[in-house]
Order: structure tokens, then C-alpha cells, then sequence
């Protein structure tokens, strides 16, 4: 067997949660500071502000660097505003999915019971024919106004005018027949100005009816924001400012504590006490001696 090791070659067990008592203080290391993952609207942003600071700082950069970073900062700027158009393009949809979905519905039915009228009018009634025909082509524009309204921009609702009227008896017979004087408060009420522009897209096909769907507000992209704050002129004092403001008051300056003597300038003392000591002597009366009569008056010079 082999031999035992000796306390002194061992040493001391402490125990291993003990915290040591040299004094300082183990605090645990903190996380690095969060930092977007490029590619994101908030990269974009910082990088942005980063390009533009060193921009303006330094005018001296060489040629081809600067024409880099303008390029850099021109791309930047081109995915923040697409970001922002995203974002706020997903909003509006969700906000207004419901009125889109219910007034869709409504001039799809409009527009179906119209055809089927049309269709079993006879040739001869010239006159109804038009207006269902009219009124089809309003039902035709409202429901493409329900699909192709800009994403980006507040919906405006076409049948908030209209007035719920009562049911008839027979329902299926309601929904595949066509009373104008029912319908009437639908398709004649008046229209938003949009509905103009959406009635001209139809008649440019699916392309120019998407790019009104896609079309983005200029009031809300960063480039119109930014130019607003820069022709935002700065506030100016007007005189009414002026006078409202109060005035500094005027402090009242202590006169001398010693007079003018004549023929001589006297010396202001050098401390407290002999200016105390001197304004009393100035405030005890003087008393006249037969030698202080003279012509040039009395202690004082007089004016």
C-alpha cells in the first residue's frame, strides 16, 4: 500500500461556493450592445444616418469614396422608404379588410342581378335596357373600386348613405330578381372623386388597375417628411416677444463712502472699519471756530 500524504503537503480545504474576501467585488460580464441584423429597416436606418454624418463631416474624402457612399446612401434610402410602404401598406389592409370584403360582396350581387335582368328584358324596351346598363356599369366600377383601391390610403366607404329597407316575404326570389327603386339608393348615391380614377384604370386593363392598387401616398414617404422639416423656418423673436420678456432689473450702484474734499481727492479706505469709522465722523455735526471763517465757505466745497 502506499503511504499517506501529510496535512502540510494537502493544505487547507475551503469550500467552493465561499466567496473570497480580497476585497473586490465579481460581477458578471454584461451582454454586448444589440445590433440590428443588416438587411433590416432598423440597419438601414443607422447605417443611413452613419453615411450622412461622415458626408458632411468630411469634405475631403476622396472621389471615388464619396461617389461610393452617395451610391451606398441612395440604395439605403430606396429600402427604408420600401420598408415603411410595407409596413404601413399590411396596416391599412388589416384596418380595412372587413368594408372591403362586405361592399365587395354587395355590387358583386348588384352587378349579378343586373346581367340577369338584362337578360330577360325584352329587345323592344329600349328605354329600361339603358338603365340597367347604366346601372351595371356602376355596379362593375364599384366592385372593382372594393379591389383596386390604393392599399396605402384611407378606404372611403360607398354605401354609408344607404338606408336599410325591409325584407320581402320570398328571399330567393329577392336575390335573383332586380327592382331598381330597391336599389336605387345603391347605385345612384354620389362617389368618392377616386371612383373616377379607378372608372378610367378599368378601361387601361389589369396593369394600370394594379398600379393604382400600388400606388404610394407622396405625403408619407421619408423623402417628402424630411424635405418638410428642412423648409420648416425657424422660430424668429417677434417684438411682442420682446417686450414680454421681462427686463433686467437695474442694480442701484452705493455712492462712496467719502467725499470730495477740496483741492484733493479723498482715498477710500482700505477696510470696514475705518469706512464705518469715517461715516460717522461725516454724520457728526461740525462745529464753527473763529478760524473757519473764511471766504471759500465751509468743510465741504460747495458748488
Amino acid at each position: 500500500m502506499g503511504q499517506k500524504r501529510g496535512y502540510s503537503e494537502i493544505g487547507s480545504p475551503e469550500p467552493r461556493n465561499r466567496p473570497s474576501f480580497n476585497g473586490t467585488k465579481k460581477h458578471k460580464s454584461s451582454k454586448s450592445k444589440h445590433r440590428p441584423n443588416e438587411g433590416t429597416s432598423t440597419w438601414a436606418k443607422k447605417r443611413t444616418r452613419t453615411i450622412e454624418r461622415l458626408l458632411n463631416r468630411n469634405q475631403e474624402l476622396p472621389a471615388n469614396v464619396r461617389n461610393d457612399l452617395e451610391r451606398e446612401l441612395g440604395a439605403l434610402k430606396a429600402t427604408v422608404s420600401d420598408k415603411s410602404f410595407q409596413k404601413l401598406r399590411s396596416a391599412m389592409i388589416s384596418k380595412y379588410h372587413m368594408v372591403r370584403f362586405f361592399e365587395r360582396k354587395k355590387a358583386s350581387r348588384l352587378a349579378k342581378q343586373l346581367r340577369k335582368k338584362i337578360e330577360k328584358t325584352e329587345s323592344t324596351e329600349t328605354d329600361e335596357i339603358e338603365a340597367l346598363e347604366r346601372d351595371l356599369h356602376v355596379a362593375e366600377v364599384d366592385e372593382a373600386y372594393t379591389q383596386h383601391f390604393p392599399h396605402a390610403e384611407p378606404y372611403i366607404s360607398l354605401y354609408t348613405n344607404a338606408k336599410p329597407e325591409k325584407e320581402d316575404e320570398d328571399k330567393d326570389d329577392d336575390k335573383l330578381d332586380y327592382t331598381p327603386l330597391k336599389h336605387r339608393g345603391l347605385l345612384h348615391t354620389e362617389r368618392p372623386p377616386i371612383w373616377s380614377d379607378i372608372e378610367q384604370a378599368m378601361k387601361g386593363g389589369p396593369h394600370a388597375l394594379r398600379n393604382l392598387r400600388e400606388r404610394r401616398p407622396t405625403e408619407l414617404t421619408e423623402e417628402a417628411q424630411s424635405e418638410r422639416r428642412q423648409k420648416k423656418p425657424k422660430a424668429t423673436i417677434t417684438d411682442g416677444a420682446l417686450k414680454a420678456q421681462p427686463k433686467p432689473q437695474a442694480t442701484k450702484e452705493k455712492p462712496a463712502p467719502f467725499t470730495k474734499v477740496k483741492g484733493k481727492a479723498a482715498v477710500a479706505p482700505k477696510n470696514r472699519r475705518e469706512r464705518r469709522l469715517q461715516e460717522r465722523q461725516a454724520a457728526q455735526p461740525v462745529v464753527k471756530s473763529d478760524d473757519d471763517d473764511s471766504d471759500e465757505g465751509g468743510f465741504f466745497e460747495e458748488d
